[in-house]
């Protein structure tokens, strides 16, 4: 119509601009409120070291007894004739002289792992991703691939299952602590319970655990993922026994 525009007043421009310099300033300041964690060091005698496994579970290892995976689980589980993957990650006494050895991630056997496992944590829990952001580059005590100590053998083995959710890696400080007293540790993540299980051939298994709201019907479905996570931990304390007898190669056979 001819007419010109009227200029926006200044104030109008206001909310966006709030909103930009809250973005720009809330990379450094999460920096600073949420850093890298620093674990404590482990005080026991030995030094400590890790290796994460991966195994395909047969149908047939995964059923004994009454603790059997749920129809649904196998439907759900990947890899050839029902197979499920187990991840499984080891913290034991080490050798000495790993001194200056380069140490283990947090979270995951690499960065990108951990940060994969980061999102999902935050996104299962809820909460800004943000506050997460240094876990993926958080570095641990345990030395990846160190050789077993020679003396103070043979180790008692410790099962660590994590809660709904949960990751193997969450309880790294008390699994350290642990391994560096003479015991073994198993943290074994539980494919579509465990917020992200990220195996070796880049597939990630995200949780599928989720309440109804309905009490009776949640108390079911904790009975049948109870029963799933002892079918697991079966089948990883089986697998460490043969290990353990010479009966199958591993990282502690013998």
């Amino acid at each position: 119509s001819g007419r010109t525009p009227r200029r926006a007043t200044w104030w109008a421009a206001l909310p966006g601009s709030a909103v930009c310099v809250a973005l720009v300033v809330a990379g450094p300041v999460a920096a600073w409120a949420f850093p890298v964690p620093d674990f404590p060091g482990p005080t026991g005698r030995f030094p400590v070291g890790t290796r994460t496994l991966e195994w395909s579970v047969p149908a047939a290892d995964r059923a004994r007894g009454k603790e059997t995976y749920r129809a649904e689980e196998r439907s759900r589980a990947d890899g050839e004739k029902g197979a499920r993957p187990l991840v499984v990650q080891l913290w034991y006494p080490a050798g000495r002289g790993q001194g200056d050895a380069r140490r283990a991630p947090y979270l995951g056997r690499t960065e990108a792992e951990a940060r994969t496992v980061s999102a999902a944590l935050a996104d299962y829990s809820g909460v800004p991703g943000f506050l997460l952001d240094g876990l993926p580059r958080a570095r641990t005590h345990a030395v990846p691939g160190a050789p077993v100590a020679e003396d103070g053998g043979p180790f008692p083995v410790v099962l660590f299952s994590p809660g709904l959710g949960g990751v193997r890696t969450q309880n790294t400080a008390w699994a350290e602590e642990l391994a560096s007293h003479g015991y073994v540790v198993a943290a074994v993540d539980h494919p579509y319970d465990s917020a992200a299980v990220v195996l070796s051939d880049g597939r990630i298994l995200r949780t599928r655990v989720t309440a109804t709201g309905d009490p009776a019907k949640d108390e079911a479905l904790a009975v049948g993922w109870t029963r799933t996570r002892a079918a697991d931990l079966r089948a990883v304390l089986s697998r460490l026994e043969r290990v353990g007898s010479g009966g199958a190669d591993g990282p502690l056979a013998g």
